[in-house]
Order: structure tokens, then sequence, then C-alpha cells
């Protein structure tokens, strides 16, 4: 018997069960908290595609724009730029892609 009347077996027992509580919500937080960031990555890889796929089509806008008004300097400047997100975007799909299916088909994440 203790101080207060209880068996010193049954409180060994009572204090393992709130550290494994305590262990438990930690562990539990740091999983929400890594799938929070995984939601964000995924976010972020689209949202980077679409940009440079914004871009690309921006630059051929001011592309026939400058082909309307006969700037050829400013045409084929366009049309660098335009080549220079096409190919971003394709490169960033192309990777974001692979690591999709690798990281998927390991079993580290569910997308």
């Amino acid at each position: 018997m203790n101080v207060c009347g209880l068996p010193v077996n049954c409180l060994a027992t009572h204090h393992a069960d709130i550290v494994y509580r305590v262990h438990w919500l930690c562990t539990k937080a740091l999983r929400d908290c890594w799938a929070k960031e995984l939601l964000l990555v995924q976010h972020e890889m689209d949202w980077t595609c679409t940009f440079f796929s914004h871009k690309e089509e921006e630059w051929i806008g001011l592309q026939t724009i400058s082909k309307q008004e006969e700037k050829e300097g400013h045409v084929a400047y366009a049309a660098r730029q335009s080549k220079i997100y096409q190919r971003l975007h394709a490169e960033a799909r192309c990777s974001f892609d692979q690591i999709r299916a690798s990281c998927c088909s390991e079993g580290h994440i569910r997308l």
C-alpha cells in the first residue's frame, strides 16, 4: 500500500497508461501534421504546373499581338519565352508524376 491507499502495482499500471496515452496523442498529432503537409505539397505541385501553363499562354498571346504589329524582334522573344514555359511545364509535370508514382508504388504515401 502507498500513501493514497492504492496498491503499488495499480499506480504503476495507471502511470504507464497515462504515458501511453500521451505518447499516442503526440504521435497522432505528428501524423496529422505530416498529412496536412502532404496535402499542401500536392497542391503546390499542381499550382506550379498551372503557373507554367498560364505563363506559356500569356507569352503566346503577346506573340500574337506582336505579329499583328509586325514587330519581328518581339515575336521572336515571345516565342522563346513561351517555349521556355512550355518546357518548364512539361518537365515539372513529368517529375511530379514520377514522384507520385514511385511514392504510391512503394507504399510510402497514399495520394
